[in-house]
C-alpha cells in the first residue's frame, strides 16, 4: 500500500481526484491510501503524525498557503516524497520548477492524463520506494515507516508486537498475523508461532534456531522449520533480497 496526501481546498474536487487516483491504482494492483486537506496550513498542523509519505497530490492556487510555497516546506521534511502538481493555471508550470515536481497535470487534462500519470508513479516507486515499509497500527491509524533492510524481526508480545531493527525497537499494537498479512512479498517469513524474521539478515538457518547477521538467535519451531528453509532458498533464488 502506498500513501499520499491530496491537498486541494475544493472539496468536491479535492474527493473526484482521489477517487479517480485510488481506481486506477487499483486497476495495477496496488492500493492507495489518500489523505485530504484543504489547506496547506491544515496539513503541516498533523505533519507530526505521520511518518511517511510516498505521494504529494497539491494545488496550487489556494486560500492562504499557495502550493509551491508548501511544497517548499514540505520538501525539507518529507525530500523522497513524489510532487505531483495538479492545477489549472498552467502559467505556474515554469515556477513549479523550483521545488522539482514529478509531475505538473493541467486539471482539465486530468482524465486523459491518469494513466500515464499513474504508470510513471508505479514505476518510480516501485523500483525506488520498495525499499520502504510503511505499517500501520490498526487501532489508531498511526503509520510506521522502515527501511527494510534496517528491520531484523517481529515478535509477539501478547496484544502487541515488538520490531526489531538495528536502531532500536517499535512497539506496535496489533496481532502478529496483522503484520504478517502487511509485509506479504516483502522477503519476512515466519519461525516460530511468536515470531517473523527478515530474510535478509538471516546468516543460518540450524535445527532449532535461526542466527542473524547480528549474532542475535531466534527459536526456530519444528512446525515452521521445513516451511522457513524452503522460503528461504525461494526468495534466493528469485533474487528478491
Amino acid at each position: 500500500m502506498f500513501q499520499a496526501v491530496m491537498i486541494e481546498d475544493d472539496e468536491t474536487t479535492r474527493g473526484f481526484l482521489a477517487e479517480q487516483l485510488q481506481k486506477a491504482f487499483s486497476e495495477h494492483h496496488e492500493e492507495l491510501h489518500i489523505s485530504g486537506y484543504e489547506s496547506g496550513e491544515a496539513f503541516l498542523r498533523t505533519m507530526g503524525d505521520a511518518y511517511h509519505y510516498d505521494i504529494l497530490f497539491l494545488d496550487i492556487e489556494m486560500k492562504g498557503m499557495d502550493g509551491i510555497t508548501l511544497a517548499g516546506r514540505i520538501r525539507r521534511i518529507l525530500p523522497q516524497a513524489l510532487l505531483v502538481f495538479i492545477s489549472s493555471q498552467e502559467q505556474l508550470v515554469f515556477r513549479s520548477f523550483e521545488v522539482q515536481p514529478f509531475r505538473f497535470i493541467r486539471k482539465q487534462d486530468f482524465s486523459a492524463d491518469l494513466s500515464r500519470l499513474t504508470e510513471a508513479l508505479l514505476e518510480k516507486l516501485r523500483s525506488e520506494n520498495r525499499r520502504m515499509i510503511v505499517l500501520t497500527e490498526p487501532g489508531t491509524g498511526d503509520l510506521y515507516s522502515f527501511d527494510i533492510n534496517d528491520l531484523l524481526y517481529v515478535e509477539a508480545q501478547r496484544k502487541d508486537c515488538r520490531l526489531a531493527g538495528r536502531a532500536g525497537d517499535t512497539i506496535i499494537r496489533c496481532t502478529l498475523g496483522y503484520l504478517q498479512n502487511q509485509l506479504t512479498g516483502r522477503g519476512f517469513l515466519p519461525c516460530h508461532r511468536s515470531y517473523l524474521v527478515n530474510a535478509r539478515a538471516i546468516y543460518q538457518i540450524g535445527k532449532n534456531t535461526v542466527r542473524l547477521t547480528t549474532g542475535e538467535e531466534l527459536p526456530l519451531s519444528r512446525g515452521c522449520a521445513a516451511s522457513a528453509r524452503q522460503q528461504f532458498m525461494e526468495l534466493i533464488n528469485q533474487e528478491v533480497l
